[in-house]
């Protein structure tokens, strides 16, 4: 796994660095680790990582404008924002965070990190067949952003579209619920890579400026507010 760190505080990147160093060894995973002290030699390099902790206030450039850059050379890359300043969360997430700290990063967040980087990693692969105006489509996993069921049809909007699809919400949700969706509501199932807030009345997602709602129903809200924390990487 080749991963960065991108902070203009050394006493963050060497702390950073050596716990991320201390996990990989734990979790028997080869890694290689670059360190970055301003967010331009992060984008100069010509490195295609798999996973970059970014701190977001820096002198040169900021956080969020390194990401919406690296993105753009590598949609692929993962990148967990870690920074002393929550008020920038909505920025952060609209720029599809992997994940969003608080500083001090711990041994429990990066841990966590890891395992679920490598899932993301293993699941892009992953494919979904269903049936649309009588077609055949796959699908992968990473760009559904939510299933829904209404009047008995069974939808899907991806960030390719939206469509309906012959196979039944059931069979929908139970592939899916093996990895990182979640159900705010019996009638629907989305992706947490997309969620970027939520209350008791309802989730929003957001794909390139386009929002998607979803409700919550009271019973339900519990377990989806466990399954957040737990994808935000705050508890395992």
């Amino acid at each position: 796994m080749r991963l960065a760190v991108c902070d203009d505080n050394i006493k963050d990147i060497i702390s950073e660095k050596s716990l991320l160093c201390s996990v990989l060894e734990e979790l028997n995973i080869d890694g290689e680790i670059d360190t970055f002290l301003s967010g331009t030699e992060l984008i100069d390099s010509n490195t295609e990582y798999q996973l970059i902790f970014l701190d977001i206030e820096m002198s040169d450039i900021n956080g969020i404008q390194v990401a919406e850059l690296i993105h753009r050379k590598n949609e692929n890359c993962l990148i967990c924002f870690i920074t002393n300043h929550e008020h920038y969360i909505d920025a952060a997430m609209n720029k599809h965070a992997f994940r969003f700290w608080s500083k001090p990063v711990n041994r429990t967040q990066l841990t966590y990190a890891i395992k679920s980087a490598r899932e993301e990693i293993e699941s892009k692969k992953l494919k979904i067949i269903l049936t649309s105006n009588n077609q055949k489509i796959a699908v992968y996993f990473t760009d559904i952003i939510c299933a829904y069921t209404e009047s008995r049809h069974t939808y899907i909007i991806t960030t390719h579209g939206s469509y309906e699809v012959k196979e039944a919400f059931k069979y929908i949700n139970e592939k899916l619920r093996k990895k990182y969706f979640a159900r705010p509501h019996m009638s629907y199932c989305i992706n947490m890579h997309y969620v970027v807030s939520f209350d008791r009345i309802r989730v929003t997602c957001e794909y390139e400026n386009q929002r998607f709602y979803a409700p919550i129903s009271r019973r339900m809200l519990g377990n989806f507010e466990k399954d957040f924390i737990k994808w935000t990487g705050d508890i395992l």
